[in-house]
C-alpha cells in the first residue's frame, strides 16, 4: 500500500474546502494520506482567530483549530486520512540555511527540511497555492501537490466590509450628484508659461524724430488758421500753446519708457473654475496661496498705462458731460466676485466668489499680476488653492505651476 505525508500550508485550511471534507488519498493519487501539520501552521491559525480584520477568516480559524484538536488523538479525519501534528519549531541556524525566522513560509520550510532528515524515506510533498512558498520550495527540491481549484472556496465579504462595500456605493451615488470642480489655466492646464523679456524703449532719437513730427504738424495747423495775418494776439496764444503741447508729448513719451520698464516684470494671471459633474455649484469661495516672494497685484495696483496728451483732453472732456449724468445703479447681483487680495507676513491670499456655475459649464476669473522687482529676478513659483462650495461636502484643493523660461 502507498502512502504519501502532506504538509498543508495556512491558506489550505482557510480558503478551501474543510480539511476534513477533501478527499487526500486521491489527490495524492496514493491509498494513504498522513497530514503533517508544521507548528508554525498551527500557531498562525491561533493567531489569526483573535488578529485578522476578517471576520469570516477569524470563524474559519476557529473552527478548524476546533476539529484539529478533536484529532489529537490520532482519530481518522476520513477514511485512510490521518493527522500528526508538529509541537514545536526546529532548533537550527536559519541564516545558513537561506531562511529568514521572521517569515512564516520559511519557518514551515524549516520545519520540513527537518521532518526529511528525520525520516528520509517517507515520501513528502507541500500542498500550497501561494505562489512564494511554490517557488521557495521548488529551489530546494521540496515536492509539491496542487489542489484542485474546485476546493477553493468562494469569496465571501464579512459584515464589516459589506459594510464598506455599501458605503463606497453611496459614497458612488452621492458624487455622481454633486459639482466636480477643477481650477486651471485658460489652457485647461495646470501649469503656463512665460517668457520675460527686456522692455522695448523709445531711444532718446526716437523721442526727439517723434517730437520734431509734432512741431511740424502744429506749424502746418497754425499756417492753415484763417486769422493768421490779422490777430497778431492769437499768434501769441497759439505759439504757447504749441510749446505745451510739445512739453506734454515729451513727458508722455517718457511716461511710455516707465510704464515699459515696470510692465517687462509683470505677468498676468488669468484662472478657470470648470464644472465638469452633474449638479451646479452654488456659492464657491475660490482662495488662491502664493508667498511673499513677490507681490500679487490686482489691476488697481499696477501702473495705468501713459495717455496721450489729446486722450487725455478727450477724456476730461466726456468724463464733463458724465458727471451731468446721474448713474443708475445696478441690483444685479454679479455671478464672479473678485479678486480680493489679502497679505499676511508669510503668504498672499487672492480670493474670487462665484454665485452659481452651472454644470458643463466654466467661469474665467478677472486677471491679477505677479508683479517681481526685475526681469532678471523672475524665477517659476507654485501655487496651491483651495475650492470651498456649498455644494459639496468637503474642500477641493490642489497646485497651479507657474513656470518662467528665460528670454
Amino acid at each position: 500500500m502507498t502512502k504519501r505525508f502532506l504538509f498543508p500550508d495556512c491558506n489550505i485550511f482557510l480558503h478551501y474546502t474543510s480539511f476534513a471534507d477533501i478527499d487526500w488519498a486521491a489527490l495524492a493519487d496514493v491509498d494513504n494520506v498522513e497530514l503533517v501539520l508544521p507548528y508554525s501552521v498551527i500557531s498562525t491559525l491561533d493567531k489569526k482567530k483573535y488578529d485578522s480584520a476578517d471576520a469570516a477568516v477569524r470563524n474559519r480559524a476557529r473552527k478548524v483549530i476546533a476539529k484539529l484538536s478533536s484529532h489529537e488523538d490520532g482519530s481518522p479525519i476520513r477514511e485512510n486520512v490521518t493527522l500528526f501534528l508538529l509541537d514545536q519549531e526546529p532548533i537550527m541556524d536559519y541564516a545558513q540555511q537561506g531562511l529568514n525566522h521572521e517569515s512564516e513560509d520559511d519557518r514551515i520550510i524549516a520545519e520540513i527540511l527537518r521532518y526529511q532528515e528525520m525520516y528520509s524515506d517517507r515520501e513528502i510533498a507541500v500542498v500550497t497555492a501561494d505562489g512564494g512558498m511554490r517557488l521557495k520550495c521548488k529551489r530546494r527540491n521540496i515536492p509539491l501537490l496542487e489542489i484542485l481549484e474546485d476546493y477553493r472556496l468562494p469569496d465571501r465579504l464579512d459584515a464589516y466590509s459589506k459594510q464598506i462595500k455599501e458605503l463606497q456605493a453611496r459614497i458612488a451615488e452621492l458624487e455622481s450628484t454633486e459639482p466636480i470642480l477643477r481650477l486651471t489655466f485658460p489652457s485647461g492646464e495646470r501649469f503656463t508659461k512665460f517668457q520675460l523679456r527686456p522692455p522695448r524703449l523709445l531711444s532718446d532719437s526716437e523721442i526727439q524724430r517723434r517730437l520734431q513730427e509734432k512741431r511740424e504738424e502744429l506749424l502746418k495747423l497754425r499756417t492753415q488758421t484763417p486769422c493768421y495775418a490779422t490777430a497778431n494776439n492769437y499768434w501769441l496764444v497759439e505759439q504757447a500753446a504749441a510749446k505745451e503741447t510739445l512739453a506734454d508729448y515729451q513727458s508722455y513719451m517718457e511716461k511710455v519708457n516707465e510704464y515699459a520698464i515696470h510692465m517687462a516684470k509683470v505677468i498676468d494671471l488669468r484662472f478657470v473654475l470648470t464644472n465638469t459633474g452633474n449638479a451646479s455649484a452654488e456659492d464657491t469661495d475660490v482662495y488662491i496661496y502664493a508667498d511673499r516672494k513677490f507681490p500679487i497685484a490686482n489691476n488697481d495696483e499696477l501702473p495705468k498705462r501713459p495717455k496721450t496728451p489729446e486722450q487725455r483732453k478727450r477724456d476730461s472732456v466726456i468724463a464733463g458731460i458724465a458727471g451731468l449724468v446721474r448713474p443708475v445703479p445696478s441690483t444685479e447681483k454679479p455671478n464672479v466676485s473678485g479678486p480680493m487680495i489679502t497679505r499676511t507676513p508669510r503668504e498672499q491670499v487672492v480670493r474670487f466668489h462665484v454665485q452659481r456655475l452651472k454644470q458643463g459649464t466654466r467661469a474665467v476669473l478677472d486677471n491679477v499680476h505677479a508683479d517681481f522687482s526685475a526681469v532678471s529676478e523672475a524665477k517659476s513659483f507654485g501655487l496651491r488653492y483651495s475650492l470651498n462650495s456649498h455644494s459639496l461636502p468637503t474642500d477641493v484643493g490642489g497646485e497651479l505651476h507657474v513656470l518662467i523660461e528665460a528670454s
